[in-house]
């Protein structure tokens, strides 16, 4: 299959769905803005966002998909495609994280959804989880994987660790959605 240009937008009001050629225009959240209408869209990143506009304040819902490989017990940064979950400046984040590692021979694995709140101000150093996250561990056989959410000050970004076992290689996946005001 190809590489398509388009993507979906679709309206929860009305029930109409149509495609549109997003490539060749900017990428923001102001694109699709009819005030109390619920759009989707896919940004440059590939992050599936939506978004509601209530007269002049823009939510923004977007969620990522982030993925890595650990072979040791060194704390590994989850990625999209390479890159931090960068967050925009002055804004507050409400996340819900959840957090899968297998083992590659699929005998054991660590699961766990984390919850929180984030903010950044005018600089990355600002960064800053308001709170302590809300932790449930869904899944942990006591091989020693754990996962946790951070803020990162030095990129201005919200950073998923995780932490493998000496000698095995855990392939991690975590969906992280994040809902910006």
């Amino acid at each position: 299959m190809g590489y398509s240009n388009y993507y979906q937008v679709s309206s929860l009001r009305s029930g109409v769905t149509s495609y549109r050629d997003y490539s060749r225009q900017p990428h923001s959240v102001s694109r699709p803005s009819l005030p109390g209408v619920l759009r989707t869209w896919v940004d440059s990143t590939d992050a599936v966002c939506h978004i509601k506009q209530s007269g002049n304040i823009v939510k923004v819902l977007t969620a990522y998909v982030a993925t890595g490989t650990t072979t040791n017990s060194t704390p590994l940064v989850l990625q999209v495609d390479g890159n931090n979950i960068v967050l925009t400046k002055n804004k507050t984040y409400s996340f819900t994280t959840r957090v899968l590692g297998i083992l590659s021979s699929l005998n054991t694995g660590y699961a766990k959804e984390m919850k929180g709140v984030i903010s950044i101000g005018a600089n990355n150093a600002s960064a800053i989880i308001l709170a302590p996250t809300v932790d449930t561990v869904i899944l942990d056989l006591g091989d020693g994987l754990t996962a946790n959410a951070t803020a990162d000050t030095i990129n201005g970004a919200l950073c998923i660790t995780v932490t493998g076992v000496v000698s095995e290689s855990i392939r991690w996946i975590a969906k992280v959605e994040m809902l910006e005001l």
